[in-house]
C-alpha cells in the first residue's frame, strides 16, 4: 500500500499506474505507524500538486470527496482542501471536474476549502482563480479578469513613469 503513497508524493505517474494495475487500493490510508498518518494517495498527490498522479488516481476511481476513514481519529482535510490551500490551481480544477464538493468541511476546524484559501493563502494570482473556482464562478471569466487587473496595474505603473 505505501508504495502508491510514495509514488503519489513524488508524482511518479508510471509507478502509480503500474501499482494500480497490480490491484493496489487507490483509497487505502497509510497505516497509523507511518509518518503520513491516515492519508490516501489522492490526498498526498493533491497536497504536493502532482496533477499527473491526481489524474491517474481519479481515473482509477479514487474517492474525491470523502476524507479517509480514520475511525475515531480526526481527519484534517479532503484532497480539495489540500490542493486549494497549497495553490495548486490545475489540481483544484481536476478535482472539481471529478466532482469534488466545495461544501465539505474539514475536522476539527470545520472549514470548507474556500475558507482555507481565504485564511492561509499567499499567492495572490492563484488565490483569485482558486476562490472563483470554489465559488463556482466560470473559471475562464475569472482568469481573464485577474489577467486584466494585472495588466491594468502594469499600464498604470508605466504611465506613472512617463
Amino acid at each position: 500500500q505505501a508504495a502508491l503513497h510514495h509514488a503519489a508524493k513524488r508524482n511518479e505517474t508510471k509507478r502509480a499506474t503500474a501499482l494500480i494495475k497490480l490491484g493496489v487500493d487507490v483509497d487505502a490510508p497509510l497505516p497509523e505507524t507511518e509518518t503520513l498518518r491516515l492519508q490516501t494517495p489522492l490526498l498526498i498527490a493533491a497536497f504536493n500538486g502532482g496533477l499527473e498522479v491526481v489524474n491517474v488516481l481519479l481515473s482509477a476511481g479514487a474517492t474525491v470527496n470523502k476524507p479517509p476513514d480514520a475511525g475515531s481519529a480526526s481527519v484534517e482535510a479532503t484532497p480539495l482542501h489540500c490542493a486549494s490551500a497549497n495553490g495548486h490551481l490545475d489540481v483544484v480544477k481536476a478535482l472539481l471536474v471529478a466532482g469534488a464538493d466545495t461544501s465539505v468541511a474539514s475536522d476539527p476546524a470545520n472549514e470548507r476549502a474556500i475558507d482555507v484559501v481565504c485564511a492561509r493563502f499567499e499567492n495572490e494570482h492563484n488565490k483569485t482563480a482558486i476562490e472563483a473556482l470554489l465559488r463556482g464562478d466560470p473559471p475562464e471569466e475569472d482568469m481573464l479578469r485577474a489577467e486584466l487587473e494585472a495588466l491594468t496595474v502594469r499600464v498604470e505603473a508605466l504611465e506613472a513613469l512617463g
